[in-house]
């Protein structure tokens, strides 16, 4: 999201949309921050890794109301989500099943296992654990939070190297009262 009063405008090699700029990274620079994060905090990374992806998630969500979305339901959010992680090359999300309160969103070809195999080590062996996809995780969760004004739990599921499984639980609580 654009900082108020400052307009952004499109210079050689930028990306924009509607005074919106987008700034694009390899996956090699987004392992690096995943690695600066796990050689400070080791397997404790985590936390501030989904950290992170939920403040990411709140800017996305501001992205999709800014195009006029307002989703009443889970469903409609993750369909929504889904579609703004697809057109930014977060990977391919697949919504395998969504109720109510809890929904599957699967992403293929995710930053973060993606970053693991370039990395090694440590963070290729919590990808073979199925412990990787904190960042997406987090995105997730701020999103739809932020969408829903609800708040979200966001877990990862076992899957396959290349592939975040992430369930997203929803409460019927409104953010203010918690």
């Amino acid at each position: 999201m654009a900082s108020p009063g400052v307009e952004t405008r499109p210079g050689p090699g930028s990306h924009h949309r509607e005074g919106e700029r987008f700034v694009l990274i390899p996956v090699r620079a987004f392992a690096g921050v995943i690695n600066a994060l796990y050689k400070v905090a080791g397997p404790a990374a985590g936390g501030p890794l989904y950290f992170l992806g939920k403040n990411m998630g709140h800017g996305l969500a501001e992205e999709i109301k800014a195009r006029g979305h307002s989703p009443h339901s889970l469903k409609e959010a993750a369909k929504l989500l889904a579609d703004m992680l697809e057109e930014l090359g977060f990977g391919h999300p697949a919504i395998e099943e969504a109720d109510e309160d809890r929904a599957v969103i699967a992403l293929r070809d995710a930053p973060s296992p993606a970053s693991a195999r370039l990395l090694g080590g440590e963070a290729l062996t919590l990808t073979s654990q199925g412990k990787s996809c904190y960042i997406e995780a987090g995105v997730v969760a701020g999103a739809l939070e932020t969408l829903l004004n609800r708040y979200i739990t966001a877990r990862e599921l076992p899957s396959n190297n290349d592939t975040c499984r992430i369930e997203i639980r929803a409460s019927h609580i409104p953010l203010q009262q918690l």
